[in-house]
């Protein structure tokens, strides 16, 4: 500080930028935090019940649009034990009846 006194609207420019300087870091941290809660909602996702999928699925949708639901539903089927051991099954090619 110089030690001139600032005049009024100095001050409110100032506070107008550290409001803009907060609000870009908790969009930020919201995007962060977004981000986490989602990754550990798809690592814990064979363990939730149905309610709470179908709950947390149709929200998701509802929150980002139709276009999501298919590549939302094949990401969650993949994440899911029973599904994923299911899919990885039929992955794996069956010997032809030559031995091959």
């Amino acid at each position: 500080m110089t030690g001139i006194p600032l005049t009024e609207a100095r001050r409110e420019s100032r506070a107008r930028q550290t409001v803009s300087v907060e609000c870009v870091n908790l969009a930020r941290d919201g995007e962060d935090l977004s981000r986490a809660l989602g990754d550990a909602v798809a690592r814990c996702w064979s363990s939730l019940s149905h309610d709470a999928q179908q709950l947390l699925f149709e929200t998701a949708v509802g929150s980002e649009g139709e276009r999501i639901r298919q590549k939302l539903a094949l990401f969650l089927h993949d994440k899911h034990a029973k599904t994923r051991a299911c899919l990885l099954a039929k992955a794996i090619p069956e010997p032809d009846s030559l031995g091959g």
